[in-house]
């Protein structure tokens, strides 16, 4: 199951870049105008000093997030910020997970060495320093595993790697000359996808949890691909239709970016917007919204004028600007999370925390899987799914749950009660109800 932790995505694993201040639509005068929705700016978080890098809903209304250094915070949905931990270390690296134990996993660094680390919402820090490899992670599973991406020795290598709770980290495939643009995504088939460049040829891949790797589509030239490694990020999401949809940076036609789908058997391959100027264009973020609309950012190029854009693209390919964000001295290289109170809120590396109010409605809940699928009474299950905080109820087949407690929000613990009989959990929360797919088999 992804994390809703959030992380702001570069290619390299380094310490985000500085940028100017952030202004909200503004309009260059070669465009026309447009303001969808209402953009607030909750926190200008530590000015040029510190920048928000990563940031999550841990209950309906309140945020926790990290710093580029190594700030553990806290945040309401009015803006208000508390510092709850100062790590020591020099800076994070992108990609951060919460584990279905509460606690959030990544690594970070100091001058001498590289590790990983967890802490939580209280700011209790673990440190793992035996791990040589450390990672950056972008997926928890109801299991208690992470995966990510970890530099591997030698130049321009990396290996994808899982790490469990305690800390313990395995390399399941290593990358050699390959370079991977971003941390992998855990698709409804129980395999990881993510994007990764060879000889500046950019490709789809696909690995299974065994490390086993294959190359789905390579992106054709002039479409969506040769962008150069290293200036943009990208990102590749898994939408509720089964696709994937991706951004190529500077690929297009007009090296100015693309957006793309493909299935997960890698056909089907199609472009489906085209930017045409990098002013504008070099979309690096992609969110499926409750619904059912993928919203997204095009970091634009500030050395050359017009501002960033945030954007929607139906499932059907439909692509709309809705706003800009920044001037010209300034780019958004931001990612947003959608709130349970159905706004999408962002962070950005010049320090800014915002919240872009669409209308859209609360989002309901969602339960992907239970994890285990059986069990007696007095089993503890985990629920996964999304949207899952501010859990009011939880029953199995109709009989209420000896207890439950929220994990997040793409888990809840929930306790198998006695008298209960085989059939589908489910759960009730502050904005819906949601039922598992498949049934929980009592012994």
């Amino acid at each position: 199951m992804a994390s809703y932790f959030l992380a702001l995505r570069q290619i390299q694993f380094t310490l985000p870049a500085l940028c100017c201040g952030l202004v909200f639509a503004q309009q260059p005068a070669e465009h026309p105008s447009i303001n969808r929705g209402t953009v607030t700016i909750l926190s200008a978080y530590g000015g040029s000093a510190s920048h928000p890098v990563s940031l999550a809903e841990v209950s309906p209304g309140e945020f926790i997030g990290l710093t580029d250094a190594m700030r553990v915070f806290r945040m309401t949905s009015a803006g208000v910020v508390t510092v709850v931990r100062q790590i020591q270390a020099d800076g994070p690296y992108v990609g951060w997970a919460q584990g279905v134990n509460g606690r959030f996993y990544g690594a970070a660094a100091t001058r001498e060495q590289a590790f990983n680390l967890s802490f939580d919402a209280n700011g209790d820090v673990r440190y793992y320093y035996d791990n040589t490899s450390p990672s950056g992670f972008s997926v928890a599973t109801a299991g208690g595993k992470l995966y990510g991406i970890a530099p591997a020795p030698g130049p321009n290598k990396s290996t994808f790697s899982a790490m469990n709770l305690a800390g313990a980290l395995t390399s399941l495939y290593n990358f050699g000359t390959e370079s991977p643009y971003i941390l992998p995504i855990l698709a409804s088939d129980g395999n990881f996808y993510g994007l990764l460049e060879l000889n500046y040829t950019a490709s789809v891949y696909r690995v299974t949890p065994q490390g086993d790797l294959k190359i789905l589509v390579t992106y054709p030239d002039g479409v969506a691909g040769k962008w150069p490694p290293g200036s943009f990020s990208d990102t590749l999401i898994q939408a509720s239709n089964g696709k994937l949809y991706g951004t190529a940076a500077v690929g297009g036609a007009n090296g100015a970016g693309a957006l793309f789908e493909v299935s997960l058997a890698g056909s089907g391959y199609k472009v489906l917007k085209e930017f045409d100027h990098l002013s504008t264009g070099a979309p690096n973020f992609l969110l499926e919204a409750d619904d059912g609309n993928i919203y997204g950012i095009a970091q634009g190029e500030p050395q050359l004028g017009p501002p960033s854009t945030l954007f929607r693209l139906t499932l059907d390919g439909k692509y709309e600007a809705l706003q800009h964000i920044g001037g010209s001295s300034e780019a958004c290289r931001c990612a947003m999370i959608q709130g349970s109170d159905g706004k999408l809120y962002g962070t950005a590396v010049n320090g800014a925390i915002w919240v872009w109010d669409l209308g859209l409605a609360p989002p309901q809940p969602h339960i992907t899987g239970l994890f285990p699928s059986s069990g007696a009474a007095g089993t503890t299950v985990v629920v996964t799914g999304k949207q899952l905080l501010g859990v009011t109820a939880v029953s199995f087949n109709g009989t209420p749950a000896a207890s439950f407690s929220n994990i997040g929000g793409q888990f809840v613990s929930a306790t198998v009660p006695t008298g209960a009989t085989a059939g589908p959990v489910t759960l009730t929360n502050m904005n819906g109800t949601a039922t598992s797919p498949a049934p929980f088999a009592v012994q």
